[in-house]
């Protein structure tokens, strides 16, 4: 669903409903299925402000510019100034991605024009007005909501119609939320400075392309993941939870031994020693039932590695 975000960014519009939902960039659990199982949450602003982005985004190898002018192209919106911030959860009853997009009024125009598309329809369903995209094989159905005051916009896409309706319910107040349920694991509230949030009830094994015999896939039943920048510093952590202490400890005994082969093969050559800084930043502990890892790194040096390992690829 991700890779066909930029095509239905702009899919829907509707008039203002009665509840009006949260338009926080931060994570709001409130608007998110109780049954979520899997979680991620982008902070667009947050990591248009971070030093280590604006750095990739100026080096012409990368092709930012050019990625962010084929969205606009694509949705006629400005990724980094009408998109605030995105929180995608896959609801595990029904089994479809539920995309909730906080963004700016840029987005009404973006609809006029989709509404030229062969592929678009409107339609009334239970009382919403549901805009529907139709491209590629692919039927991706969304609403909007508006804020009563000021210029934000609250998008809700998936691909199935039904889905739309149930997200939409949940968001109006009329079915439960991760907030109203409890569920403080899945929606933890995400670090100062955080840009990608990711959260999940289910095993390595369930999100991924990992081995079903894998050691630590087999052993994780949980996973929290969040990044971002503060002070001009990069940081990342990770916590694995397992079913048992033991299985914590075996994952942990692991992931050491594998860090310090890691060490051992850095110092070889001036590519590896970058990678041996990077090592060296990492923090690993087992606490109870979880194994948690924990980065901090200078987001300019971090960046300037990365110039190094090119130019020494080059040569």
């Amino acid at each position: 669903m991700l890779r066909c975000l930029p095509a239905a960014l702009a899919l829907c519009a509707t008039q203002m409903i009665s509840a009006t939902p949260a338009f926080a960039d931060v994570l709001e659990p409130a608007n998110v299925d109780a049954r979520a199982k899997v979680l991620v949450h982008l902070d667009v602003e947050a990591l248009a402000k971070t030093r280590l982005f604006r750095l990739l985004r100026e080096d012409p190898d990368l092709g930012i510019e050019g990625a962010l002018a084929d969205f606009s192209d694509e949705t006629g919106l400005d990724l980094i100034a009408d998109v605030r911030a995105v929180t995608v959860y896959l609801n595990d009853v029904e089994g479809h991605w539920v995309a909730l997009l906080r963004t700016s009024e840029s987005v009404d125009a973006a609809l006029d024009v989709l509404a030229e598309r062969p592929g678009y329809e409107k339609s009334v369903v239970e009382g919403k007005t549901v805009h529907a995209l139709r491209e590629g094989g692919t039927d991706w159905y969304g609403y909007l909501y508006r804020s009563e005051v000021g210029s934000e916009r609250l998008f809700v896409i998936t691909e199935d119609v039904g889905a739309l309706l149930g997200a939409v319910r949940v968001i109006d107040g009329e079915a439960q939320s991760l907030d109203e349920a409890g569920h403080t694991a899945l929606a933890a509230t995400p670090k100062t400075g955080s840009v990608l949030y990711v959260s999940a009830d289910r095993g390595l094994s369930e999100l991924g392309d990992f081995e079903a015999t894998a050691e630590v896939s087999r052993l994780v039943t949980g996973v929290r993941f969040d990044c971002g920048e503060t002070d001009g510093m990069l940081f990342a952590g990770l916590r694995l939870d397992t079913a048992t202490e033991k299985d914590a400890q075996d994952i942990h005994e692991v992931v050491q031994g594998g860090l310090a082969l890691a060490s051992l093969i850095s110092g070889r050559t001036e590519e590896t020693a970058v990678v041996g800084e990077l090592i060296s930043a990492l923090d690993v502990d087992q606490e109870k039932t979880a194994v948690s890892f924990a980065f901090r790194y200078p987001s300019q040096a971090l960046y300037d590695g990365f110039v190094n390992l090119k130019a020494l690829e080059g040569r």
